[in-house]
């Protein structure tokens, strides 16, 4: 199930995402596995695109903290910027935690075992 309909969706994604520059993994395909990629310019652009969100987590909190704003309004926009700061501490060490790549490619070992069994 993974491999056949999960998995074909996550391949057009990461393609999408590639374009981007959004994402530091790719598929390698001598391997059958999410990889991190090496390719530096990648890597920059992704590292850029962290410290724009962190820049626009910052300008974000110091409007919320002392933009003129109803009470209702800096609520609403704390929980855009708890929103924005989860995302960001999502990518900020994606050479650390590989849980994502992880978890991906042992599903995908797992249903090849499990095909191979039956």
């Amino acid at each position: 199930m993974y491999t056949t309909q999960f998995f074909p969706l996550l391949l057009r994604h990461l393609k999408i995402c590639w374009k981007l520059y959004s994402t530091p993994y790719e598929f390698s395909k001598k391997y059958g596995k999410l990889v991190i990629t090496k390719d530096p310019t990648r890597i920059r652009m992704f590292r850029l695109q962290i410290v724009l969100l962190l820049g626009s987590c910052i300008v974000m909190l110091v409007l919320i903290c002392f933009g003129r704003l109803t009470t209702a309004k800096k609520f609403q926009g704390f929980l855009f910027f708890s929103m924005y700061v989860m995302l960001l501490s999502g990518r900020w060490n994606y050479k650390l935690d590989v849980a994502m790549e992880q978890t991906i490619n042992s599903a995908m070992e797992f249903e090849k075992k499990l095909v191979e069994v039956l």
